[in-house]
């Protein structure tokens, strides 16, 4: 990861302008750069998750925290996506969700892979609803989409490393 991260702080220098002016072409292709290189590191990243959880090595941080706070981030961060993509993003919300224990940076990946993916897999002019009910002293937290869904024979490899259903790939 560390020679990705030092190829990102290079590829910002250039397009803050910190090394010198450069012009649009130049700005416009070390900006595709350097947002392939974050995915990189970004999949390295979640590789690394990977292992750590294979190995019994990922920490949980549990603490009072608010699901409310984190699902605006969620929507923030899905926005440029669901716009890219013509999909409308919606946070049904039952009631205001009190604070209550969780490892925000765990329950953030696993929201917003949920939500990339259904945005991902949703033709242009559909949706994705994330909606939120509490149940006693639990939050049941559910992603929808209008997408392409999964074939019942391959639900049992939902979990599965690195799987893809077939009418995804197509």
């Amino acid at each position: 990861r560390t020679p990705l991260s030092s190829v990102n702080w290079a590829l910002k220098l250039l397009l803050d302008s910190e090394v010198g002016t450069i012009n649009e072409d130049q700005r416009s292709m070390i900006a595709r750069g350097y947002e392939t290189n974050t995915k990189m590191i970004k999949m390295v990243n979640d590789l690394l998750d990977v292992t750590r959880i294979e190995h019994g090595k990922f920490v949980y941080k549990l603490e009072f925290n608010d699901i409310n706070l984190l699902l605006t981030t969620l929507m923030n961060n899905s926005e440029l996506a669901s716009r890219e993509h013509n999909i409308q993003v919606h946070l049904e919300k039952h009631e205001e969700i009190p604070l209550f224990v969780f490892d925000t940076d765990k329950i953030s990946i696993a929201l917003q892979n949920l939500v990339d993916n259904a945005i991902k897999y949703t033709l242009p002019g559909g949706s994705v609803t994330i909606a939120t009910q509490q149940k006693g002293n639990y939050l049941e937290i559910k992603v929808s989409d209008t997408g392409v869904g999964i074939p019942k024979d391959e639900l049992p490899k939902l979990f599965s490393k690195f799987f893809r259903a077939t009418n995804a790939v197509h």
